[in-house]
């Protein structure tokens, strides 16, 4: 698959702006190792802070619907990591705003996905309060052993 287009605009006419200030980040999308299927396209990118330093990485799966032309074509973000001295300073939510932007511009929605870490539901309920994202279904947090506080809320942004 070849991600191209002018882009649409969301809910928020694709701005993506937070509330709060936070860090500049830049994100480079690069050549994923991974494999794609027939519905399923992986986008890795790069984290860089404003001096162009790596700082982190992104994963994301990005799924086309096909049978269903009114729905847009979403994605999920499979793994994001901030390393090092940024992490816990803003920097995932500024990533997070910035992979957003990058899917809009693309014609892409992000969504959750169906099993959220602590970590993820704190940045997507975050989201949410910035009005930047709406929580599309409650589900329940599973706090056996296994799961170790996995959520089943799925987000969307808007």
């Amino acid at each position: 698959m070849k991600i191209t287009g002018e882009g649409v605009d969301g809910r928020m006419n694709g701005k993506f702006e937070s509330k709060e200030p936070l860090p500049v980040v830049r994100i480079k999308h690069i050549n994923s190792e991974r494999q794609a299927d027939e519905v399923t396209y992986p986008a890795d990118f790069l984290i860089e802070d404003i001096d162009g330093s790596v700082i982190g990485e992104a994963e994301l799966n990005i799924h086309h619907h096909f049978l269903d032309d009114d729905r847009a074509s979403t994605a999920y973000l499979n793994t994001i990591k901030i390393t090092g001295k940024e992490h816990g300073r803003g920097y995932g939510k500024a990533a997070y705003i910035e992979l957003m932007r990058w899917l809009n511009k693309h014609g892409l929605t992000l969504i959750s996905g169906y099993r959220l870490s602590r970590g993820a539901a704190k940045i997507w309920e975050w989201l949410t309060g910035q009005g930047l994202a709406i929580k599309v279904d409650e589900g329940v947090i599973d706090e056996t052993a296994e799961s170790g506080g996995y959520s089943t809320a799925q987000y969307e942004a808007v």
